[in-house]
């Protein structure tokens, strides 16, 4: 194990060599370095898994060495003997006092033991790097997967509510493709879930496929949604979820169109992709929101990000309503309904 000692006194030097060369614990190579100056040339070419500095120095104190050596960059653990059995500092990873430091073995077991600590530090933040990739990686597929899986959900949810001339086998074939989705989606939920349940999602669940329920207009007039969403497939699927007499429903394929027709048009509510081409739908919302013309109106954002942190920010944009794609349309439908002040 290589070691750079920093020491002025050299019969002290002298003997925590003497000390280290007899250890059994582990061989040691000792450079020493009689200041502060000679021990920064010496450590900036690197190569030293440990430092063992006094506090005491001809030219400076090791914790000011120490900040120094910090500074340009050298990174190995260090051992500060210190002169009095009280010495407080904060940047040496362990401190010893000189006294024991010169006799028996409790130097090579301090520098041993700092080594030790340093390269499980080292392991455990490298792993925390690696599960940091991986849940970044994890999410961003969540939410790559969130608006077609949530297409296909969707809409056969919409297509079995709706009296299409499916004979029974096309009708069972279209509930197991709404069931499946379903299921796909519960999984992408716990990707998405900062704390998931132990366990793993089981085969046999197979969730039931809920009806898209419809509240029927008796000469009420219409209602205008504005719809927004660069995914043509989406926009598809809102469409068809909020196909009643109830609501007109405008389409915009990004946030420059859907602000084009807000200011046009006046929707009662708009359902806004977060991630549009031009204005997102974060800054849309922040904009309608900002503006005393249209700020009235009810701003659902519809989106795959599911963190905390971003529902937080679509608190701050002031959006009314957060849903997480992949959603049901019973979910969409009931939150346009309570925005309209639509019941059954």
């Amino acid at each position: 194990m290589r070691i750079l000692l920093v020491a002025t006194n050299e019969s002290d030097a002298q003997s925590m060599r003497g000390v280290l060369a007899a250890s059994t614990i582990t061989p040691f190579q000792v450079d020493h370095a009689a200041n502060g100056w000679a021990a920064q040339s010496r450590a900036a070419d690197g190569g030293y898994e440990a430092l063992i500095v006094d506090d005491i120095l001809s030219d400076t104190d090791g914790e000011t060495l120490l900040g120094r050596l910090r500074a340009i960059g050298v990174g190995a653990p260090a051992l500060v003997l210190t002169s009095s059995p009280h010495h407080e500092g904060t940047s040496g990873d362990d401190y010893l006092p000189k006294t024991e430091a010169l006799h028996g073995r409790t130097l090579a077991r301090a520098i041993a033991a700092i080594v030790q600590r340093h390269q499980l530090t080292e392991e455990l933040t490298a792993a925390r790097d690696e599960a940091a990739r991986a849940t970044t990686l994890v999410r961003k597929v969540a939410h790559d997967l969130a608006t077609p899986l949530g297409v296909v959900m969707g809409m056969s949810q919409v297509l079995l509510s709706e009296d299409n001339g499916l004979d029974a086998d096309g009708r069972e074939g279209l509930e197991d493709i709404a069931r499946e989705a379903q299921r796909a989606c519960a999984i992408l939920e716990r990707l998405n879930d900062p704390e998931p349940q132990a366990g793993p999602i089981s085969p046999a669940v197979t969730p039931s496929v809920p009806d898209v329920n419809r509240a029927t207009a008796f000469g009420t007039g219409s209602k205008m949604v504005l719809i927004a969403d660069d995914d043509p497939a989406m926009r598809r699927l809102l469409a068809a979820t909020l196909d009643s007499d109830q609501f007109s429903v405008l389409e915009a394929a990004d946030g420059e169109e859907a602000w084009r027709l807000i200011r046009e048009h006046h929707p009662a509510v708009a359902i806004l992709d977060w991630q549009m081409p031009i204005y997102n739908g974060l800054e849309l919302t922040a904009v309608i929101k900002g503006d005393p013309q249209v700020q009235g109106m009810t701003v659902i954002m519809l989106t795959g990000r599911s963190a905390e942190e971003d529902r937080k920010a679509g608190a701050r944009a002031q959006a009314d309503v957060y849903l997480i794609k992949p959603f049901s349309p019973e979910e969409v439908l009931r939150a346009v309904e309570r925005a309209l002040g639509i019941t059954h």
